[in-house]
């Protein structure tokens, strides 16, 4: 499926953030936790987990690696990648949301709301 409705657009540019399910199973493979772990984490700031994020949200361009999602980072400043990494992990997980009021998470989008690891709402 090639759908852009869950696409986050990558400033300046046609590129965007996307995240399936295989995505998510790539993202355990590439970090050894859940991708539900890393969500919950993600505001932490591992470049490592963001640098995973952005690699496994760009799995649909030919040739992606860990290293050139790396790169984007340095392009586009750590806390903006964060913000962008949150805002396609919501996009593609709308039913893990916590609004304010929840705590499970630190993973926030830029409308203040935050992904849940316990997958309940707020």
């Amino acid at each position: 499926m090639n759908s852009l409705r869950r696409a986050v657009p990558l400033p300046d540019s046609d590129r965007y953030l996307r995240i399936t399910t295989n995505s998510q199973a790539r993202y355990e493979d590439v970090m050894g936790e859940t991708y539900l772990e890393g969500a919950a984490r993600l505001a932490r700031g591992s470049v490592k987990r963001v640098r995973a994020i952005l690699y496994v949200g760009l799995l649909h361009e030919p040739g992606i690696t860990l290293e050139k999602a790396g790169d984007l980072i340095d392009d586009l400043g750590l806390m903006e990648a964060i913000r962008l990494a949150a805002d396609a992990m919501k996009a593609a997980n709308p039913e893990l949301i916590k609004d304010n009021a929840g705590n499970a998470s630190e993973a926030a989008g830029t409308d203040g709301t935050t992904l849940s690891a316990s997958g309940k709402r707020g």
